[in-house]
């Protein structure tokens, strides 16, 4: 009987020093999982604000891209009605004998 009793003291801590361990470990799985999930919403965080930021930059380039053409295309203009006023553009002074240049 004792031989019995002793080993079922034994086996007793046993299961309780498993059952520790096992906690043990749970709790430390879990800070674990929550030290990860603190790292996923900060890079969250980060992938938002650097999508913010290239969606702003693509918005200016975007923007950038339209003033140009307007600009190329006034300049388009500009060209096309300097050249039509170019023509004719010499007045002959017949009094001093002078030639003057007018652009427009």
């Amino acid at each position: 009987m004792k031989k019995q009793g002793i080993l079922n003291i034994v086996l007793l801590m046993s299961l309780i020093i498993f059952a520790g361990v096992s906690v043990y470990k749970v709790e430390q799985n879990n800070k674990d999982i929550a030290q990860a999930q603190i790292q996923i919403n900060e890079l969250k965080a980060t992938i938002d604000k650097q999508s913010k930021e290239l969606s702003d930059k693509n918005t200016t380039i975007k923007d950038l891209k339209s003033d140009i053409q307007t600009a190329q295309e006034k300049i388009k203009k500009l060209n096309e009605t300097s050249s039509f006023s170019q023509t004719d553009t010499q007045v002959g002074d017949t009094q001093n004998n002078t030639i003057t240049y007018n652009p427009f």
